[in-house]
């Protein structure tokens, strides 16, 4: 990888983390729903359809800038972790388990469903 590849990554790695602020907070506040973490949970889901759609289609030094960059910056384990571990802590195990296994099943399959609609 070349020094402006490095940087092309973290700079789209930015990029990423800043669209993934602004799509959360406009969903937090249309949906208000406190509960459950609607726009992290559609961050997540827009970033593996789209993660999936780039393993398919990308070649080169667009797999590093699009899918680590990116869509690295963009969707979160962490803030989807943090979540699950507030419902937790607050007793409401139902929902930490509800909104943990639709992550895993709703993002694995759009990556999986845009994986092939790409290729």
């Amino acid at each position: 990888m070349t020094g402006l590849v490095f940087f092309a990554v973290c700079a789209a790695g930015g990029l990423g983390a800043v669209a993934r602020y602004l799509l959360d907070s406009a969903l937090t506040r249309l949906f208000r729903s406190p509960a459950w973490p609607v726009g992290i949970f559609a961050v997540n889901l827009v970033g593996s359809c789209a993660a999936g759609a780039a393993a398919a289609s990308l070649t080169g030094n667009e797999v590093p800038l699009i899918s680590t960059g990116f869509l690295g910056g963009f969707t979160t384990f962490s803030t989807l972790m943090v979540s699950v571990v507030q419902m937790l802590s607050t007793r409401r195990i139902a929902l930490a388990v509800s909104y943990l296994a639709a992550t895993a099943i709703f993002c694995g399959a759009g990556a999986w469903v845009f994986y092939l609609l790409s290729g």
